[in-house]
């Protein structure tokens, strides 16, 4: 993980919702990857700390002609990708699974 990544993927998304005419839809999925730190001497997560932050962030734009919804989905929709869906495969909340962004 990469903040400076994470804020290019955000960055990105708005971008190109500005640029379309009609909703879309955008399916997100992160790994909450558990890491011990010396700094804080705990287990955290604070790549996926930061991804929350952008997220909140997006959701909380509003230009009058643009709007971000953030909600969870089921993750019982086929599987395209060949992965392992476990639990810290996470959305928006401690019980969701993958999240949906409506652009």
């Amino acid at each position: 993980y990469d903040d400076d990544l994470t804020d290019a993927v955000f960055k990105t998304l708005s971008r190109l919702a500005h640029r379309l005419k009609n909703a879309c839809t955008a399916i997100l999925s992160v790994e909450k990857r558990l890491n011990f730190t010396l700094r804080h001497l705990d287990v955290t997560c604070e790549a996926y700390d930061h991804f929350r932050s952008c997220l909140h962030a997006l959701e909380q734009l509003a230009d009058g002609k643009l709007r971000f919804v953030v909600e969870p989905v089921e993750a019982s929709f086929p599987q395209l990708l060949v992965y392992e869906r476990l639990q810290q495969l996470v959305g928006p909340g401690p019980e969701a699974g993958p999240l949906v962004a409506l652009l």
